[in-house]
């Protein structure tokens, strides 16, 4: 008789346990999520403290990488993938006294100066918009517009583009404008996106624009009735908690300089020669486009301050640094079919003066002896200088 006791009371022991065992993890996850909130808290409070932070920061760069983050945000758009605001009213709304753009996306245009000059357009990615010039005046165009008085420029540079955007826009704005003059003014963000890409272990073809791999992350399939959301749990609600398990556990980091130099190697030199064939056809296009319209049409490969001889030394030893050469380098032997083309790539190696670096001891901050800001854009120094070298070039005065 006393064996269904035994096993009722074995039955009530592994209920117990069993019950512990709900409490017990129970309150582990509580204590989990309590500590994932309280983490992602705090780090959502230093992220704020260090913005307040560098916003006080009263150095030169700091306010212009503060006054030029708005234009850098990239928005869709019909024509071009990504451009500033699509709505007028909202791409008026990012300017600011160090740099601003017209309803029609032109940074610093008023078309009632050009007082019967002819027309020019300069397109471009950044270095062609002027980024981390002091004010709009100081910019490639502003220069040009105030040592020449043949032509009135208009600057169409838009930072991060390539040279698929910039045919994309001369196609559907600016030969609306009946252009006298169309120089393209770039070369880098297509050697530059090409790296990264291949960097990344993504097989797009060249001349994709930058971030398009963002993109097609959130919409794999505009038309699935499905949406697959492949970001983990711990992303989606924890973001910064997410970050520091991809970046301290996970060991996930994002691709940077750093991690490419301890790759040990670049692209192969067939990746570059596709990226600058695709460049060279795009330039070609334009040429095309322009001419028929009526125009003149100039290419100019913009300056690229790793190539330079001046370039500090770890700069120059960095895998991209062979890599954009590769592409320079194939692209003008076979520029033969462009009429007009000219390579300001190390156009400093023959400057009167020497090249200054902002980043080199001595020169963290950007002030007028400063040209390269970076290594793809130039301060107002740098700017004349490319103005004044493009006046003589192309015979503008």
């Amino acid at each position: 008789m006393s064996l269904p006791l035994t096993r009722s009371r074995q039955r009530g022991s592994a209920g117990q346990f069993a019950g512990k065992i709900l409490i017990i993890a129970s309150w582990s996850i509580l204590v989990l999520l309590a500590g994932a909130l309280s983490l992602e808290g705090l780090l959502k409070l230093r992220w704020e403290w260090r913005q307040h932070n560098q916003q006080s920061t009263t150095s030169e760069y700091s306010k212009l990488y503060r006054a030029y983050y708005p234009f850098t945000v990239q928005h869709i758009n019909p024509f071009y993938l990504f451009f500033f605001p699509f709505d007028v009213g909202k791409r008026l709304s990012i300017n600011n006294t160090v740099c601003s753009i017209d309803k029609d996306g032109f940074r610093g245009a008023d078309f009632k100066k050009a007082k019967g000059r002819k027309l020019a357009f300069l397109l471009g990615g950044s270095a062609a918009f002027g980024h981390f010039s002091s004010s709009d005046n100081t910019t490639i165009t502003g220069y040009l517009n105030e040592i020449q008085n043949r032509y009135y420029f208009v600057n169409a540079g838009v930072p991060s583009w390539n040279s698929f955007q910039e045919l994309t826009r001369l196609s559907q704005q600016i030969l609306d404008f009946s252009p006298a003059l169309v120089v393209v003014y770039d070369g880098l963000n297509d050697a530059a996106l090409m790296v990264d890409y291949w960097t990344k272990g993504l097989d797009y073809p060249a001349g994709t624009p930058e971030s398009f791999d963002a993109l097609a992350a959130l919409v794999e399939d505009i038309r699935s009735k499905r949406r697959k959301i492949n970001k983990p749990l711990y992303e989606r609600f924890f973001p910064r908690v997410g970050r520091v398990i991809q970046k301290h556990i996970l060991k996930n980091q994002p691709i940077d300089d750093s991690v490419y130099l301890w790759s040990g190697q670049g692209p192969p030199d067939s990746v570059m020669f596709e990226a600058a064939d695709r460049y060279l056809a795009n330039l070609s296009h334009m040429e095309v486009l322009a001419k028929t319209n009526g125009a003149r049409f100039v290419s100019i490969f913009q300056p690229i301050g790793r190539l330079h001889d001046s370039a500090p030394e770890d700069m120059k030893a960095n895998p991209k640094t062979a890599a954009y050469r590769v592409f320079r380098d194939r692209v003008f032997s076979q520029a033969n079919t462009l009429h007009e083309y000219f390579d300001y790539s190390t156009l400093f190696d023959h400057y009167p003066h020497e090249t200054v670096w902002r980043m080199q001891p001595g020169h963290e901050d950007v002030d007028d002896k400063v040209i390269f800001v970076d290594a793809g854009h130039l301060y107002d120094r740098g700017n004349r200088f490319v103005a004044e070298t493009m006046v003589m070039d192309l015979a503008l005065q």
